[in-house]
């Protein structure tokens, strides 16, 4: 590391009260400071003068603090700066000597959770020495086309990129010449520019690791929260990439870069994976990083990826939700640093570490085996030839059953356990949650298993896609119930106990699928019928829900039933977390575009018989069931996203008039491209504005509710859709 000082004599020459990364011969040094008036007393103090001699670049990722507001003393920095707006930060505290999580207060409201209930302001830095032919040390670059490749010596990068330039994050994590990628997505990415004097907008930045001989690199994700024995899965996680280090290897830096519904909103207190990487590795050893609207990191199937390993992004990279993605940097030592600093496992022998720990089953969202194949509505041929005769005096009602929210709308083990396609409970494990419900909340419609040609590799994993649909199934259901608290119909303090009141009607739990005949008359018989009574239909939007049949048939039977209803409130999409990044929403979309029955997909040809019979007596024609699809998605899709656009990024607005033009819709297109989100931002900006460290989103969220988006969709969307619907519907089967 340039320094001839070796193992702990070197860790030891440093000042006392400072971490790891403050030794001599450092290539990256980092600490975390409450106040930008302590930027320049903390950089003397933390960063070795050897280090501040050859600067190669500073970041400054900030909570609660513009841009403007560390310009001074970016100015007088004689290398590139970067400035990373976050929605929360992570790094070692220089006032409490250890690492501590700044979340943005309020975030994660808008998804349910409880949010950051203190603001936290602070500014975590990092810097890293200038990098030489001679001498590789960490390297920022602010564009896709200067990040170093692996046939540069590079092996990870930090990347570090703006929700609005998700275009720009993909041409590194599509790329086969560049290696894995770690970090996420943050407001806002800026470059110091000493010529002009000011800040310009990149969108973009990374921190690139190369291969050296005296360093190693691996990179990790946390997908869940505990693991089966109840322990935090990230200390498990953590101490098996840690544990995997080659002899005479000790961590001296992580980066850790964490959803913003983790952190305080997951575990309900602060700091609680910092806090076990001191367990681990001792305080001295930190982090930096920050709180992410989507992670970036490794797939499961190479996790941890490998020191050094150099692995193309294009294979191993992707977008990810409620994870923690990190990356572990570690040197070669010639013995361990005596007390303190890097201690216990990360010296000890492999065997050493904590029993309970070493012996824990990995979470459970990671332990799916092959097993039993929960069906979906799937039958054959042969199921034809049974017949089941129902009572003479039956209805809906004597074979509608419903489970319970805390067995499928909570991102739990065991509820992951009842959606998983591969792996998880067993068919008669599943309908034995169910129980017999004449009055039934919410019918939800969705596929049962994952797209295997979906953009985002992290979706393609059984695991993942289940439990981003659990989460789709609590956001849709809280949307909700919020409102019902905007009604004033209960007060917000009920919200929870009407959440975990609330009954759900499924394929997967409520139909007995071990009698064949029985579940074919009721498919056959009374599916719409549980549509139609329920009080909501959630449906999850998945980017290849529109490509399968039985979901085309869902969606048109809740359309159908909408008459004398809101449209908006009884038929809900639900895609806040399946399609959550740019290129899901856009194939979602794209699937719209190009819905149709006769190309949809069923699990067996006798599926989509019945489909089309049912098909053919309620619609004048497979045409108009399948304009109807088509429109009605892009009106609900759009007025889903809305909030979204206004808050977060356009794209997931604006993509739904694109659709409406592509399918031919000029009236609905026309509508939806009228809208200004600009000014609606503005608006919703000084109506519900934020303060610094925190955020108003959901507050923002809910007045865009009350004075837009209801009335605008009453007003200009619904006469559209009654007008497509009546066209659509058989003249002898006029809809509910």
């Amino acid at each position: 590391m340039g320094s001839t000082q070796s193992g702990a004599a070197r860790y030891a020459d440093r000042p006392s009260g400072t971490n790891l990364t403050a030794c001599p011969g450092s290539s990256l040094a980092t600490f975390l400071v409450k106040r930008p008036d302590q930027l320049s007393a903390a950089f003397e103090k933390h960063v070795h003068e050897d280090l501040r001699r050859d600067l190669g670049g500073v970041v400054l990722l900030c909570n609660g603090y513009t841009a403007d507001q560390v310009k001074g003393w970016s100015s007088k920095l004689d290398c590139p700066v970067m400035f990373v707006g976050c929605y929360g930060v992570i790094g070692w505290c220089v006032e409490d000597k250890e690492n501590v999580e700044f979340e943005e207060k309020g975030r994660g409201r808008e998804f349910g959770s409880p949010g950051a209930p203190e603001i936290k302001l602070g500014i975590t830095v990092v810097v890293v020495r200038k990098s030489s032919k001679k001498k590789k040390c960490p390297v920022l670059s602010f564009s896709p086309e200067t990040v170093p490749k692996a046939a540069d010596g590079a092996t990870a990068h930090i990347l570090m990129g703006s929700v609005t330039h998700q275009a720009t994050i993909d041409k590194l994590l599509t790329s086969p010449d560049h290696c894995v990628c770690n970090g996420g997505c943050c407001k806002e990415v800026l470059e110091w520019s000493n010529g002009d004097g000011q800040w310009v907008d990149k969108g973009f930045g990374t921190i690139t690791f190369f291969v050296t001989e005296s360093t190693m690199v691996n990179v990790c994700i946390s997908y869940s929260v505990w693991d089966t024995c109840g322990l935090p899965a990230f200390k498990s996680e953590a101490m098996e990439m840690v544990q995997s280090l080659p002899e005479n290897y000790a961590p001296v830096f992580v980066g850790s870069y964490m959803c913003f519904c983790r952190g305080i909103n997951t575990f309900g207190c602060y700091n609680k994976e910092s806090s076990l990487l001191a367990e681990l590795c001792g305080k001295d050893l930190p982090s930096f990083g920050m709180f992410c609207c989507g992670e970036i990191g490794n797939n499961e199937t190479q996790n941890p990826n490998g020191w050094n390993s150099q692995t193309p992004a294009s294979e191993n990279s992707s977008y990810h939700t409620f994870t923690t993605c990190y990356l572990v940097y570690a040197e070669k030592i010639a013995e361990a640093p005596a007390g303190g600093g890097i201690r216990g496992l990360c010296c000890a022998p492999k065997e050493e570490g904590p029993i309970e720990v070493i012996q824990a089953v990995p979470a459970l969202q990671r332990s799916h085996t092959s097993g039993a194949i929960t069906v979906h509505q799937s039958i054959t041929e042969r199921d034809l030839e049974f017949t089941f005769e129902p009572p003479a005096t039956s209805t809906y009602k004597d074979f509608q059953r419903s489970v319970n929210f805390a067995d499928v709308a909570h991102p739990a083990a065991p509820v992951i356990n009842f959606w998983v396609w591969d792996g998880g409970m067993t068919p008669e494990e599943c309908y034995s949650k169910s129980k017999p419900n004449p009055e039934v909340d919410i019918f939800l419609s969705h596929s049962m298993k994952q797209d295997m040609r979906t953009p985002v590799f992290a979706m393609r994993e059984s695991n993942q896609y289940t439990l981003h649909k659990v989460a789709d199934i609590f956001a849709g259901s809280w949307g909700i119930v919020s409102r019902k608290v905007a009604s004033g119909e209960i007060r917000e303090d009920q919200v929870m106990e009407k959440l975990q009141s609330l009954t759900y009607w499924c394929d997967t739990g409520c139909v007995d699928h071990s009698d064949t005949a029985k579940k074919m008359y009721i498919l056959k018989a009374h599916l719409e019928d549980f549509v139609a009574n329920a009080k909501h239909v959630i449906c999850l939007l998945s980017t290849h829900y529109f490509t399968r049949a039985w979901c085309l048939y869902e969606f048109c039977c809740a359309v159908k039933c909408c008459k004398g209803r809101r449209i908006d409130q009884y038929l809900v999409i639900s895609t806040t977390l399946l399609t959550w990044f740019e290129r899901e929403a856009q194939r979602v979309v794209d699937s719209v575009v190009n819905a149709s029955f006769e190309n949809s997909s069923c699990f067996d040809s006798a599926d989509k018989k019945l489909i089309q019979n049912k098909i053919n007596a309620e619609f004048k024609s497979v045409a108009h069931f399948n304009r109807l699809v088509k429109f009605v998605a892009c009106a609900l899709g759009a007025k889903a996203n809305l909030c979204w656009a206004v808050e977060l990024f356009p794209g997931r607005f604006l993509d739904w008039g694109d659709a409406a033009s592509r399918c031919g819709f000029p009236d609905l297109a026309a509508v939806l491209q009228a809208v200004d989100l600009k000014d609606l931002r503005k608006r919703a900006m000084e109506a519900v504005p934020d303060a610094p460290g925190a955020t108003s989103a959901k507050e923002r969220i809910v007045w865009l509710e009350s004075n837009f988006s209801s009335d605008w969709f009453i007003r200009e969307l619904e006469p559209l859709v009654v007008r497509e619907l009546d066209n659509a519907c058989a003249e002898d089967q006029p809809s509910p």
